[in-house]
This record gives C-alpha cells, sequence and structure tokens, in this order.
C-alpha cells in the first residue's frame, strides 16, 4: 500500500472521527459562582448542595448543607433560598375513577451551588480536550417521530467525580435518556488546572437528535424496488412475430 492512499486512509478515518465527535463547551453559560481566591493565589473551587424540607405550604422549614472544603460550605449559607418552592402534589383518583385529586404534600428538593474559577482568571487555566461520542438514535424514538436537542451540563470539581445533570430538555426521554447514557460512558472527565492547581470546571454539551440526518431504510429500499421495477419493464420486450407468405404453387 502507497504512502499516499495510507495517508488518504488517516484523513478519512479522521474525518469520520470528527463527525461523530459531540460539541463540548466548557465554561459557557454555566452560571454558577465565584469561588474563593486566597491571597497566596490558592483558589478553592467545588459544589455545594443544599437538601431543603417543603412543608404543604411550600415554605422551607429545614435545611441540611452538604459540601467540601468548609470554607465553601459557609459561603453557601450565606446565598439567600427562596421563600417559596412549589410542593411537591400527591395526585389520587375520585371513587368514578374519572377526576383526579392532587394535594399538596411535604417533600425534599436540593439545591446545588457550583463554585468555579473567576471569569477573569478563566483564559489563564489549562483544559483538556473532551471526547464525546454522538449516540445512535433510539429505535423507538425515530419510530415514533421523536427529534429535539439535549443540553447536558457536567460539572467537574477538583476531585474529579464528576456531577451530570440536564439543562435542557429534547420533550422526550427516550433521546433524554440517550444523551445522558453517552456523556456518562465518556467519564471521568477533569478539572481544569490554574497554576498547577486543579480548579473546578463546568462542560456544556448539546446533542441535537434530527430525523432529517438519519436515513429511512424503509424509503431507500422502496425506491429501488421501483427503480428494478422500471429497468424489468424497459428490457421486457414482447418478441416480434415474424411474416410468412404464402406461397402459391
Amino acid at each position: 500500500m502507497s504512502k499516499l492512499t495510507l495517508l488518504l486512509l488517516s484523513s478519512l478515518l479522521a474525518a469520520s472521527a470528527i463527525a461523530d465527535t459531540l460539541p463540548v463547551q466548557p465554561w459557557k453559560n454555566m452560571g454558577g459562582y465565584d469561588g474563593i481566591v486566597l491571597p497566596n493565589d490558592k483558589i478553592i473551587t467545588g459544589m455545594v448542595t443544599a437538601t431543603v424540607l417543603i412543608n404543604e405550604q411550600g415554605h422551607i422549614e429545614q435545611t441540611e448543607w452538604q459540601g467540601e472544603p468548609q470554607e465553601l460550605v459557609e459561603l453557601a449559607q450565606r446565598t439567600r433560598l427562596p421563600a417559596y418552592v412549589e410542593p411537591y402534589q400527591s395526585c389520587t383518583y375520585d371513587e368514578t375513577q374519572t377526576q383526579q385529586i392532587c394535594t399538596p404534600s411535604a417533600s425534599q428538593k436540593k439545591f446545588r451551588f457550583f463554585y468555579m474559577l473567576p471569569k477573569h482568571l478563566r483564559k489563564e487555566a489549562f483544559t483538556k480536550p473532551v471526547k464525546i461520542q454522538k449516540p445512535p438514535y433510539p429505535a423507538l424514538a425515530q419510530e415514533a417521530g421523536e427529534e429535539g436537542t439535549v443540553i447536558i451540563g457536567a460539572f467537574v470539581p477538583p476531585t474529579g467525580s464528576t456531577f451530570l445533570y440536564t439543562i435542557k430538555s429534547s420533550g422526550s426521554r427516550r433521546l433524554d435518556k440517550a444523551a445522558y447514557s453517552a456523556v456518562r460512558a465518556s467519564l471521568p472527565l477533569h478539572p481544569a488546572t490554574y497554576k498547577k492547581q486543579p480548579v473546578a470546571i463546568a462542560y456544556q454539551i448539546p446533542i441535537k437528535f434530527s430525523l432529517e440526518s438519519e436515513p429511512n431504510t424503509d424509503s431507500t429500499k422502496a425506491e429501488k424496488t421501483i427503480d428494478s421495477t422500471q429497468k424489468t419493464t424497459k428490457n421486457t420486450k414482447k418478441p416480434k412475430r415474424k411474416k410468412t407468405r404464402n406461397t402459391k404453387k
């Protein structure tokens, strides 16, 4: 095999790999809070979770804080939580089984606080490239005509234990699950590095499912059948009858 052939093959493989790789955007539109910047250029970043108990009226009765280091927990505790949270609705049917009756009930909810490198320092941070393979189109979703875009968020603290969540749903549970599974299969992700120290980073991963980009095997087969039928019709010609002359003796 010639060097030119090998070069062409490697180029084609690289192009197909790029086409199957999803775009990953670090830092962009992730919100969050600035971490703690200490005088010695040390940055404290990470995630803090507030688990709240909500009563039937939608008021927070109890809050439990979890996270590390303690400096971030104390910083998160200064954040004002919402005064009202929509309570969970417990629903049952009436005696006729035709009307649904819903009543608010006590429930739990989690609020998460992401602390990252301050925006004005992010240009100095080093981030490793992330490659996430495009998931296959779920067969049942394709048959049902479901399509849309899922945006998965990934928060990577300095420890590297990635937290995944859905920023935007496609409206289809099948597509959302396929997108989430594709990102999860690409773990672990790595935190960013700022002045030789690991710092938390957030990624935004859009995954688009479009029926137009998927080949329709049924229609392709139908077109091939029509073409072959037409060719057969054209090629089958009736044999010409030979004219016979009556010879008189």
